[in-house]
């Protein structure tokens, strides 16, 4: 995904109730009855659900999801008053989890992967259970939506979740965007006028295009490489390493592991089709 800032409003602090206005404000804009969705962080969509109400759908950022759960982990719990999460190595366990399901397609193995797991971080009876009882109230609380029939979660980007082309990771395209904005900007720019900065991006972006600096652009549709869906080595390779190395051959068979088959969107409006709206994500019920 790819993002450009067309509009700029800004805030002395980014809390609940400066994302709650800058909403309002936006909203109220030309053509700001036409959006639909809406990615942001925690306390940001706590605030933006207080003024945008059910005209937008608040999707959870991913990425500060991860992060909430980390900080979570190792605070003091409230009913215990010790640390939240007692086997730290659990911590990047649980955030697998949530790296995986969120991209189960269907409402009900979402619910099915939740329901088994906070039923074995609650539960010290099995050999297989967790027994992290505090933890599991804080997931079921601050993480995932259990008030209704079965188990959801914002930060979910399975079929239906979220509009075609978007997952709950766009809030990191968007802050990579802001980090190119910013590469543009010669010199000391901190303390420069908001209006200034803009207009010499823009005026730097000009200048750009007039000497070809794009020209070389080419924009592409394709597979992504295998390499990107071996979960362990796509986090350690380097940038343009997505190959597989000999020893991620699978033992059994010695199958070489291959990406899935994206679904394109003829394909993803077939399967509606087929299969209808049953067991997938109602956007408008969080």
């Amino acid at each position: 995904m790819r993002f450009l800032p067309t509009i700029f409003l800004l805030t002395r602090a980014e809390d609940r109730e400066g994302q709650r206005l800058l909403v309002k404000l936006f909203l109220e804009l030309k053509g700001g009855s036409k959006y639909t969705d809406a990615f942001l962080d925690f306390s940001c969509m706590q605030g933006a659900a207080r003024e945008a109400g059910d005209r937008l759908c608040l999707h959870r950022c991913l990425q500060h999801t991860k992060s909430d759960i980390r900080a979570a982990a190792f605070k003091k719990d409230e009913e215990t008053g010790k640390v939240r999460l007692r086997q730290a190595e659990m911590c990047p366990v649980i955030i697998e989890w949530v790296e995986f399901s969120a991209w189960l397609p269907n409402d009900l193995e979402f619910d099915c992967f939740w329901w088994h797991i906070l039923l074995r971080m609650s539960s010290s009876e099995a050999p297989t259970d967790f027994d992290e009882p505090a933890m599991a109230r804080n997931l079921a609380t601050f993480i995932l939506c259990c008030q209704g029939n079965i188990i959801r979660a914002a930060w979910a980007s399975g079929f239906g979740a979220v509009p075609l082309g978007f997952t709950t990771y766009a809030p990191n395209c968007i802050e990579r965007c802001h980090r190119t904005v910013r590469g543009l900007l010669l010199g000391v720019y901190k303390s420069r006028d908001v209006a200034t900065l803009m207009a010499q991006v823009c005026d730097i972006v000009d200048d750009k295009l007039a000497d070809g600096h794009y020209r070389g652009l080419v924009s592409e549709m394709a597979e992504p490489p295998p390499g990107i869906f071996h979960w362990r080595k796509a986090k350690r390779a380097k940038i343009g390493e997505w190959h597989i190395a000999d020893e991620d051959f699978v033992e059994a068979g010695a199958q070489k592991l291959t990406a899935p088959q994206r679904l394109d969107l003829q394909a993803l409006m077939g399967h509606f089709a087929q299969h209808g709206g049953q067991g997938i994500f109602n956007r408008f019920e969080l």
